[in-house]
């Protein structure tokens, strides 16, 4: 508003964040916002649709195409270069962040676990029942009316 820029940066090599502490911890936190940084059912739909055509479903067929010994077609080819290209990315993610290279083969249960974030953060929305560092909805009101 005021006509100055933003930029984004890498700042790893900076700064380090221990956001949560455990599986529990992570999942309440993230959805806490996680529908709200997506804006809308329609967009959190077409997401889910595009997560689990373009993340998992190669996956899961190639699992599929290799153990039921499934002879090579352009689908099979088509999973294996999602796959690939899935794998490569998150090594080289995996890589400049210094995470455990291990998480790569894990990218399509991350992206199950994402997509279940965020609906949930849209069930917890929808009954007002976002909960954060002990606040809930009812809290987050009195504290916005005192300001």
């Amino acid at each position: 508003a005021a006509g100055f820029r933003t930029d984004l940066f890498d700042g790893t090599d900076l700064v380090s964040c221990r956001m949560y502490h455990g599986f529990s911890a992570t999942w309440r936190g993230f959805a806490k916002n996680a529908f709200e940084g997506l804006g809308s059912v329609a967009l959190l739909i077409v997401l889910t649709v595009m997560h689990l055509a373009g993340h998992v479903w190669p996956w899961v067929f190639l699992a599929w195409a290799v153990g039921t010994g499934r002879p090579s077609d352009v689908v099979t080819l088509a999973a294996s270069i999602a796959v690939g290209a899935s794998v490569v990315e998150r090594l080289v993610l995996a890589g400049r962040f210094r995470q455990p290279l291990w998480i790569a083969a894990a990218h399509p249960l991350a992206i199950l676990l994402m997509t279940g974030v965020q609906w949930h953060s849209l069930l917890l929305a929808m009954r007002g029942r976002r909960i954060w560092k002990g606040r809930g909805a009812e809290a987050e009101a009195i504290l916005v009316e005192r300001q």
